[in-house]
This record gives C-alpha cells, sequence and structure tokens, in this order.
C-alpha cells in the first residue's frame, strides 16, 4: 500500500470516527518517532501532501499512544471496537 493511499477516502471508510483517529495517529508520531531517522522523515514527507495531515502535523500535538478505542465498521463483520494498549516494560531491578 502506497502512503498516498492511507488518506484516500476508502481508506477513512472502516473508521466511523476518523478524525479522533488521526488525530491519535499524527500526535503518536510526533510523540513517538525519532526526527534523525530518515525513514520517519520520509514517511511525514509523504503524509504532509495529504492537506489533512498537514493540519494535523502544524498542531504540534504530541501524545504517545497508550491506551485509545478504535470503532471500525466492516463490510462483513459489521460494526465492532477494539481497545489498544500499550504497556512500558521498565528496566529490571538490581538486587
Amino acid at each position: 500500500m502506497s502512503t498516498g493511499s492511507r488518506t484516500t477516502s476508502a481508506a477513512r471508510r472502516p473508521f466511523p470516527d476518523w478524525p479522533e483517529i488521526a488525530a491519535q495517529t499524527a500526535a503518536a508520531l510526533h510523540a513517538e518517532a525519532d526526527p534523525r531517522d530518515p525513514r520517519a522523515a520520509r514517511l511525514v514527507a509523504e503524509l504532509r501532501a495529504d492537506e489533512d495531515f498537514r493540519g494535523l502535523w502544524a498542531r504540534h500535538d504530541a501524545r504517545p499512544a497508550r491506551d485509545e478505542l478504535k470503532r471500525f465498521a466492516h463490510p462483513a463483520a459489521g460494526e465492532f471496537a477494539l481497545r489498544r494498549q500499550a504497556l512500558t516494560v521498565g528496566a529490571p531491578s538490581s538486587r
């Protein structure tokens, strides 16, 4: 899948809450992508071709993705929601 196809209306259709999903994802990318990583820089440059992403990126909202609910509208499975949880694993304690 090309980066450009991620922002088309067909790519958005399975997500009834697209504006919230897009904002969460852009904020997580801001928080977690290393700007010195050429792959991250290329991804952001490609996504900035989309006007909506440019607006989200310009907000400079940086929130790591930790616990979020995403609703889906699947043509065969119907509507459902999944909760994403990211756990932080600390360094082992020294004894």
